[in-house]
């Protein structure tokens, strides 16, 4: 799918404020996305731009991750990216994660989108900021992003 915001539609794994923290993060200051993923695996992918230039990725790992597979690896992908300009040096990535995809905030569950969640009492922003910082070399990135995780990138 590529169009103008109005019109865009973005999965967010999280059905909470933390959510909706990480699609506000990813749409903010972005005026058009362009789907990058070809819908044949569980990765989806977009990049967001801002007057004519790519600024932003967000990654979501949709493949399904049940709280009955706490004993086991938590399964994750890799992707890819090229083409970023010669003086792009990192890029920041930011994680919206949950210990599974049943997690639910109402039932104690940590979701936390760069290790910020919201507070039950006043829905305050708690946590630690936790971004993360990927070297780009020769204009290629690589991101690790787990099943049911989201992840947003920028630079």
């Amino acid at each position: 799918m590529v169009g103008p915001l109005p019109r865009a539609h973005i999965h967010v794994l999280a059905t909470n404020e933390t959510g909706a923290y990480f699609a506000a993060a990813a749409l903010s200051h972005a005026d058009h996305i362009s789907q990058l993923d070809t819908s044949s695996s569980d990765l989806a992918a977009y990049a967001l731009s801002a007057n004519g230039a790519v600024t932003k990725l967000a990654i979501l790992n949709m493949a399904y991750y049940p709280e009955s597979s706490k004993n086991a690896t938590r399964p994750s992908q890799s992707m890819s990216f090229s083409g970023f300009a010669s003086g792009t040096q990192q890029v920041s990535v930011k994680r919206l994660t949950a210990p599974y995809s049943t997690s639910l905030t109402e039932n104690g569950a940590a979701v936390t989108f760069y290790g910020h969640s919201f507070s039950d009492s006043d829905c305050g922003i708690q946590g630690t900021e936790d971004v993360e910082w990927v070297q780009v070399q020769s204009g290629n990135i690589e991101i690790v992003v787990a099943a049911s995780e989201g992840v947003l990138i920028e630079w």
